[in-house]
């Protein structure tokens, strides 16, 4: 009895140090893989941050509406990649998105800039967009009209299938979204309403970005933004005359 014990003590022990090698190497890199992310550069925008690392982005949105309390985390998770498991987001999004929907007309231009407005699926309040390239999109019917901003129709948003949602935050609870979340489509939170500065509401287009694969991109059209913005500035302070009325 003995005998058989030692034998069956000595198979078990080689299989149990096996496993314990294999789960710290994963715990390891699990943890390194966490750890080794670099901050995206936010100048203007107070309402959201991103850190990118190698397998997947990590955007946190501090203030999706006024006094907001609560910071949404968003993995956007390159395809064929897997999140640490310690990493609990809110939602996670398979990058880059071929198709998604929007539902404010300060998300359009961001889109536009950056390239990807063929991606835009579908929208509330379609009239609402009066940008050429999205209304050549709408009237070929391309973009599917969602009825109302606060209640968007969603047996048509779920047949959509889009690899996102991108809604504005609203105080209080939403039932349309979170119908949304439990047909597994992700919604994140975008917050550039609530910016104060006209630059930190232009700088959420690295936030749309960042659904694309396009920092880099998005770097070089808010540079240009900015400089734009600072030599209109500069002109309008450097201006002597004051009308009083406009005509």
């Amino acid at each position: 009895m003995k005998d058989r014990l030692r034998v069956i003590l000595s198979w078990f022990y080689p299989v149990l140090l096996g496993f314990l090698v294999i789960s710290c190497k994963q715990d390891q890199k699990s943890t390194r893989d966490f750890s080794s992310g670099k901050e995206v550069k936010i100048s203007y925008a107070t309402g959201f941050e991103i850190t990118a690392y190698p397998d997947f982005s990590l955007i946190t949105v501090t203030e999706a509406f006024p006094d907001s309390d609560k910071n949404y985390r968003y993995a956007l998770l390159k395809k064929g990649k897997t999140l640490p498991d310690s990493l609990h987001p809110d939602a996670v999004v398979t990058v880059p998105v071929t198709s998604i929907v929007v539902t404010s007309t300060t998300h359009i231009p961001s889109l536009e800039m950056l390239g990807v407005e063929n991606t835009l699926k579908g929208f509330p309040n379609l009239d609402y967009i009066s940008s050429e390239k999205t209304r050549k999109l709408i009237e070929t019917g391309e973009v599917e009209e969602l009825g109302q901003n606060e209640s968007i129709n969603t047996e048509t948003t779920i047949n959509l299938d889009p690899d996102v949602v991108v809604s504005f935050g609203v105080e209080g609870e939403n039932k349309t979204l979170n119908s949304l979340q439990r047909a597994k489509i992700p919604v994140v939170y975008n917050g550039d309403w609530v910016e104060h500065s006209p630059l930190g509401k232009a700088e959420w287009i690295k936030f749309f970005a960042a659904f694309y694969g396009k920092q880099q991109m998005a770097d070089s059209i808010f540079n240009s933004i900015v400089s734009n913005y600072n030599k209109i500035k500069q002109k309008v302070a450097n201006t002597t005359k004051n009308p009083t009325v406009l005509s």
